[in-house]
């Protein structure tokens, strides 16, 4: 496991200077953002474009500093890159199942659900990434891990260990199962949330019917990945022809964001999707399906969507109810009807499990601490660092809702003192601090839940 970790967020394979971790920081939930960007320094790694000229067209600057998006030739390097979200890297464990139709990739990754080479699996990904992302120059001359020359290659390309190290600690993030919150299931395992606005919000994510009677939870059975069945699932929900793509950012610079396939093109007025003055055309590769996201690790990793358009959990909820989705094959011509408080009590409900998935991440690392301080003392304070960067997350999850969740209760007082736990023990090492940071978790969970016996 900790091999993984040094190379994720160590390892350049002889490249430009970054790491997974450029994209991926362990400490922002494996994903980028605007406001995140906008700490780093100038010659961070993520720059490279704007500092390197052999590397300008390796991405669009501004829409990297002011949508977090990043450039990916996901048609083939012969085709113009889109852009795109870089997505978190929590639960994968449980969301690249491939659904129960034949799928040519052997697990379903990236935004499209076909984002990784060769097989298409989750360990053959991080090849992908190397050659997109991790290249000297545009020509991307790509070396074996034994022959690497610096003369003659741009990278070099993972070793077999490395991508299996790379693979095991990518698997090891987040939940490791599904939960369970189907409302009146009487399973054992039901999560039944104490605060009244979270409990409805699940009810509603299970009730609130779209086009032929679709739920949120038909797509995201358990607020996962998968559909009612358990099978990894690809929709068009029209979050490709928002008036706020990147397409309409940047007008005839940017392609269209087809999703899914390499194959199918279409081409699209600009004037109608984006509302400009001047129409230009917006040429889409693909069947404008994407890869159907967990949502219980949504609410702390916006924006939202493939593409960034929308900043807020209740934004995204509320996308649901627009006309972007409405005209969607996904939606056949009927959008979600919501309330505004409605969106705001579906949107506590994802707040909360995203909190309780913070609080699990958090022991987790806690004890992979433990596990690692005798023999990996610098990455064992990388790994608290994790830890109480989801302890953060969770009170910033649930405090920031517009609703007043868990007021009555000592959630956040008892979040709180596991963060300066975890704190104190980034620059001074106790194991008794792990333990009590976990057990004042286990405290603010049963505050917050409890299952139907």
């Amino acid at each position: 496991m900790f091999e993984g970790l040094r190379l994720f967020t160590q390892e350049t394979f002889g490249g430009n200077g970054r790491t997974c971790a450029t994209c991926h920081p362990p400490t922002h939930n494996f994903t980028i953002d605007p406001a995140y960007i906008g700490t780093l320094p100038a010659d961070d790694p993520l720059f490279v474009a704007e500092n390197n000229p052999k590397l300008r067209s390796l991405e669009r600057p501004e829409l990297l500093r002011q949508e977090g998006l990043i450039s990916v030739n996901v048609d083939g390097f012969g085709r113009p890159a889109v852009s795109r979200s870089v997505p978190h890297l929590h639960g994968l464990s449980q969301s690249i199942k491939p659904g129960a139709t034949p799928f040519p990739s052997a697990h379903m990754t990236g935004w499209s659900g076909d984002g990784s080479p060769g097989p298409g699996s989750l360990r053959t990904f991080a090849m992908g990434a190397v050659r997109q992302h991790f290249t000297r120059t545009i020509a991307r001359r790509a070396c074996g891990s034994a022959t690497y020359n610096p003369d003659q290659c741009d990278f070099r390309m993972p070793s077999e260990a490395e991508l299996n190290a790379l693979q095991e600690f990518q698997l090891f993030l987040g939940r490791q199962s599904e939960i369970n919150i189907e409302p009146y299931s009487n399973n054992p395992g039901e999560i039944v949330f104490r605060d009244w606005d979270v409990e409805y919000g699940k009810m509603l994510f299970h009730t609130v019917a779209g086009g032929e009677n679709l739920s949120c939870a038909s797509c995201h059975r358990n607020a996962g990945a998968n559909d009612q069945d358990g099978n990894g699932t690809l929709f068009d929900v029209g979050a490709n022809k928002d008036p706020r793509i990147p397409a309409c950012l940047d007008p005839g610079k940017v392609p269209g964001d087809g999703g899914f396939g390499r194959v199918t093109q279409a081409t699209a007025s600009g004037k109608a999707i984006c509302g400009t003055a001047k129409d230009f055309n917006i040429v889409f590769t693909g069947d404008n399906r994407f890869n159907t996201p967990s949502v219980i690790e949504a609410a702390d990793t916006g924006p939202f969507f493939h593409n960034n358009i929308v900043n807020t959990i209740e934004d995204a909820v509320a996308f649901y109810s627009d006309a972007a989705f409405a005209g969607s094959e996904a939606a056949k011509g009927v959008a979600f009807q919501f309330l505004p408080e409605e969106q705001q009590q579906i949107a506590a409900m994802l707040r909360t499990v995203n909190a309780l998935d913070n609080m699990n991440n958090s022991d987790r690392f806690d004890l992979l601490a433990l596990r690692g301080a005798a023999s990996q003392p610098t990455l064992t304070k990388l790994v608290i660092k994790i830890a109480a960067s989801e302890t953060k997350d969770a009170i910033g999850v649930l405090t920031g809702s517009p609703l007043p969740i868990y007021a009555d209760t000592d959630v956040i007082s008892l979040l709180n003192q596991a963060l300066a736990e975890e704190q104190q023990a980034i620059t001074a090492w106790n194991p008794q601090l792990m333990y009590r940071a976990v057990n004042l978790r286990k405290r603010a969970r049963a505050e917050m839940i409890r299952s139907r016996e």
